[in-house]
């Protein structure tokens, strides 16, 4: 009876443990990504099928306006996802009065969760550091990169090189890889590891480019798992293909859909990994929609579709933004709570829910 009785206790011990562990939350943002840009890198790329991410079984659509504009920018888009709070165009993670708000990834780590932010550009750009830091405007990525490295502290923190060096990053504590070879290897001993992988200069490679030393976004998404999976408190990844707005803006569908098809593999890969675990979180969005893709006709696997851009600036290879709603996919645990339409500061408060529901069990 003793026997019995030890056994349904260590039953009931693996039980409540397997239902009260942590969140794993992994938000893929595709800057200047709108559904237009997917159905052409589908198309491309899949011929007559969806991408992947697009069959998730939560969708919806997001508007974006900022505190200072019908029309978004890419640090006032992303610092009301990482803060909720609606802010001036060019401000980062402040709000219009100019002061500090505390982001998700401060909120995070206080919780115990383990954080990462993979992006395919600076981590100085306006992208991640919405995410991440506290200045008056995006053009001041000194103090970004310091912000950042102070503040937010992201247990994993991969993108290019430009205005961060290693000699910095190691000051304020971090381990630093400088090629791909490097970061497939890193294997920290110590449970509390900070990781600073600088690559390239202003970006990574395009994903038509020859990659070189460079890990792609797929390759980073992968290791940063692997590392934040380590926490037993669960963690929070952010992953932003920040060149598909470059692509864009230069009225190169080519370049765009390629760096679509680099967050959709790293979508993939993060998919391949959460379909063996539990309370996995994985959505999909934007943070911004560039202006006037027209897709006229569809030419199938392997061929651009017959498009024009439309709207300001058309024609002059630097279309702007558009107050368009943006896409959200969203699979996994609680992934219900992303159904509906609704502005983007509502994914704060809708991540911070996902972590508040784990960590007050």
């Amino acid at each position: 009876m003793k026997t019995i009785y030890v056994s349904l206790i260590i039953l009931l011990s693996l039980l409540t443990n397997q239902a009260h562990s942590k969140s794993k939350i992994i938000l893929f943002i595709g800057d200047g990504m709108g559904h237009q840009q997917i159905r052409a890198a589908a198309n491309y790329f899949y011929g007559d099928q969806k991408l992947p991410f697009q069959s998730f079984p939560v969708s919806a659509n997001i508007s974006t306006s900022s505190f200072s504009d019908s029309i978004t920018d890419s640090a006032a888009s992303a610092t009301a996802m990482g803060t909720g709070v609606k802010t001036i165009n060019g401000y980062v993670g402040r709000n219009p009065n100019a002061v500090n708000v505390k982001n998700i990834f401060e909120i995070a780590k206080s919780k115990g969760l383990a954080t990462g932010m993979v992006t395919s550009v600076s981590i100085s750009h306006a992208t991640p550091a919405g995410f991440l830091a506290h200045k008056d405007h995006r053009s001041q990525t000194n103090g970004i990169v310091d912000s950042i490295l102070s503040n937010a502290r992201p247990n994993v923190l991969l993108g290019a090189a430009k205005e961060i060096n290693p000699d910095w990053a190691r000051f304020k504590g971090y381990d630093v890889v400088e090629n791909r070879f490097a970061l497939n290897a890193y294997n920290p001993q110590i449970k509390d590891f900070f990781l600073s992988g600088q690559f390239g200069k202003d970006q990574i490679p395009w994903g038509f480019e020859n990659q070189g030393d460079a890990p792609r976004l797929y390759e980073m998404t992968e290791k940063a798992i692997e590392l934040l999976d380590r926490n037993e408190n669960g963690f929070l990844l952010v992953v932003d293909s920040g060149m598909i707005d470059w692509g864009c803006h230069h009225e190169n569908l080519f370049e765009a859909i390629h760096e679509v098809d680099q967050l959709n593999i790293s979508v993939n890969k993060a998919m391949e990994w959460a379909n063996q675990r539990d309370n996995v979180t994985i959505i999909v969005t934007a943070y911004h929609v560039n202006v006037g893709l027209v897709i006229d006709k569809l030419n199938g696997y392997g061929q651009l579709p017959n498009h024009r851009w439309t709207g300001p600036n058309a024609g002059t290879g630097n279309v702007q933004h558009t107050s368009t709603p943006i896409p959200l996919y969203a699979w996994g645990a609680n992934s219900s709570d992303f159904d509906g339409d609704f502005h983007s500061t509502q994914i704060f408060y809708k991540l911070l829910n996902l972590i508040e529901n784990e960590t007050n069990k």
